[in-house]
């Protein structure tokens, strides 16, 4: 249910102080590409966990009662899980009643960017029983701790944090820019933004 590209994805602590301690829906929102999937993996550490992405292609007509497949699945290849992680469930119309009657049984991660997961939105269906966790681009501490600088209080250690941060205010936090062209990929990062989360609410 994990694929390789976040077993080899660069993990560093978030700021954030959140955790997965009981059965409930925990809603992990924010822009796109912030982390969340990676993030709500962290979570489950020490847990065991199924994570199921609902942007595959496979998924892409999926009907709100045919969810109970996916649990299905899930048992058979996973065992027993102690949480489960819906990645863009959102994208399965009528998932929210899915989650509302699985969260009785175990902690579920509900993972998306899209703007449909408002949390306001959220509480018809969940009524009140879902922790919503914000999660935003790495922040300059976040930003060091990912380019492995420690910070020092030397000549040369102030002069390399004063060029991180000019790297920074150019570049930004979102971790896949460090990897790619930036300004192509925070280009089309804005395109979908604009497209896919504000005009879809206007």
């Amino acid at each position: 249910m994990i694929g390789e590209k976040f077993e080899k994805e660069k993990k560093i602590k978030r700021e954030v102080d959140y955790s997965v301690n009981a059965n409930n829906a925990y809603l992990i929102t924010g822009p796109r590409r912030t982390g969340k999937s990676v993030y709500s993996i962290q979570l489950s550490e020490g847990m065991t966990y199924a994570r199921v992405d609902f942007e595959d292609e496979r998924f892409s007509r999926m009907k709100a009662n045919e969810l109970k497949k996916v649990l299905e699945a899930v048992y058979q290849v996973k065992g027993t899980v102690q949480v489960l992680i819906l990645d863009e469930v959102q994208n399965v119309e009528g998932w929210e009643r899915f989650v509302s009657r699985l969260r009785d049984l175990m902690p579920v991660i509900v993972t998306g960017s899209n703007a449909s997961l408002m949390s306001s939105e959220m509480a018809t269906y969940l009524t009140g029983r879902h922790v919503d966790y914000l999660l935003l681009p790495f922040s300059f501490r976040e930003f060091l701790k990912y380019h492995d600088v420690n910070v020092r209080e030397s000549t040369r250690g102030i002069s390399e944090v004063k060029s991180k941060l000019r790297e920074y205010l150019n570049v930004g936090g979102f971790p896949e820019s460090y990897r790619q062209s930036v300004k192509a990929y925070l280009g089309t990062l804005f395109d979908d933004v604009i497209t896919k989360d504000v005009m879809v609410r206007m």
